[in-house]
């Protein structure tokens, strides 16, 4: 039908307008922050478009929804204030009518946004986390710096290196100082190498060919011992972190009935669903009068997005800290949308009658 193709086009093609712009400017506030950690070198250079392609992946799970929110909105907007949508009804095309194509648009671009939001976001953090970590592994490499005193283990231990090779990460001629509080060690070595330790993830300078001085505070006394090899731990193992259920597969919220995993899933959940009633609100706000113009409601409309996905995070705190039932969740935000669509609905009817 020529309507239909019509109708379908005009949409599909805002829907691609808005979602670049808001991708444009996603990306553009995302770049300037990652720069800002770059400027304090804490993120490396070569690091930043691989993070941003990842966290492009995770924003289409809100930017797909709320674009096709907009687009919709516009599309019917338009075809008011040029009485296109008058010569429609004319035709016998109502209300009606666009909801059961609005829904059929909105059920296809579920399927991707499901694949997004169940498999490919969770996915895109679990390799963030990746690169962040492999980050951290980095700067603790190139904090060791030939020439200068550089201190560890909060100041209680001062490390010195003459000369470092990076390509083969060899030290040359290192100096160690321990304070033990009942005692200070000192060690000297020819050669060294940083070691990482893989199951505690603890950073160690490896000492080879060297001595140990102990030296007792307050006294002459001191003994010296030569080695062989001698480790020493310049950062402990990292503090274990609370499990971070955003990166986690489907499958293993499905397995458990923490919380935490509760309110993930169900925020997996309700991204199709989110797109799918704001597709709908958007035909029963798009009605405007000739003189309103196409972006009459735009204000509203992207008033009544944040307050709807902000309720759906807020549900969301609340299903964590157990403040709310699981069975209750995130899901009365959407039956607070679906009530708010029925009386809409009931109104648009009323009007007809």
């Amino acid at each position: 039908m020529i309507i239909t193709r019509y109708f379908y086009r005009e949409i599909l093609n805002s829907i691609a307008a808005l979602l670049l712009v808001l991708i444009l400017i996603y990306l553009s506030h995302r770049f300037i922050m990652f720069l800002n950690e770059a400027g304090k070198g804490n993120l490396p250079v070569e690091y930043i478009a691989q993070l941003l392609a990842l966290k492009v992946l995770w924003a289409l799970i809100l930017l797909i929804p709320l674009t096709t929110f907009l687009a919709v909105l516009l599309t019917l907007g338009r075809l008011y204030n040029d009485s296109e949508m008058a010569a429609m009804f004319a035709c016998g095309v109502g209300i009606p009518w666009i909801l059961r194509r609005v829904v059929v648009l909105a059920l296809l671009l579920a399927i991707p946004v499901s694949a997004i939001s169940l498999f490919v976001a969770p996915w895109s953090r679990q390799q963030e986390g990746h690169i962040r970590y492999e980050i951290r592994q980095l700067s603790d490499i190139a904090g060791l710096a030939a020439g200068r005193f550089q201190s560890f283990d909060d100041g209680r231990g001062v490390f010195y290196i003459e000369s470092y090779n990076k390509q083969h990460q060899a030290m040359h001629n290192v100096f160690v100082s321990l304070d033990r509080g009942n005692k200070n060690i000192l060690l000297t070595s020819e050669k060294a190498y940083p070691l990482l330790e893989e199951e505690s993830q603890a950073h160690y300078i490896v000492m080879f060919n060297g001595y140990r001085y102990d030296l007792l505070p307050g006294t002459a006394q001191a003994r010296l011992t030569h080695f062989d090899q001698h480790a020493v731990l310049i950062n402990p193992p990292p503090v274990e972190q609370n499990y971070d259920f955003r990166a986690a597969a489907t499958h293993v919220l499905l397995s458990t009935d923490h919380p935490k995993a509760m309110a993930e899933l169900q925020s997996r959940l309700s991204a199709p669903l989110t797109l799918l009633l704001l597709a709908i609100l958007a035909v029963l706000m798009s009605h405007t009068a000739p003189r309103q113009g196409r972006y009459a409601k735009i204000f509203s409309a992207i008033l009544i997005y944040f307050i709807y996905n902000n309720l759906q995070e807020v549900s969301r705190k609340w299903v964590e800290q157990e403040t709310l039932p699981t069975w209750i969740g995130i899901w009365w935000v959407h039956a607070a949308m679906l009530l708010v669509i029925s009386v809409l609905w009931l109104r648009h009817r009323k009007r007809i009658h």
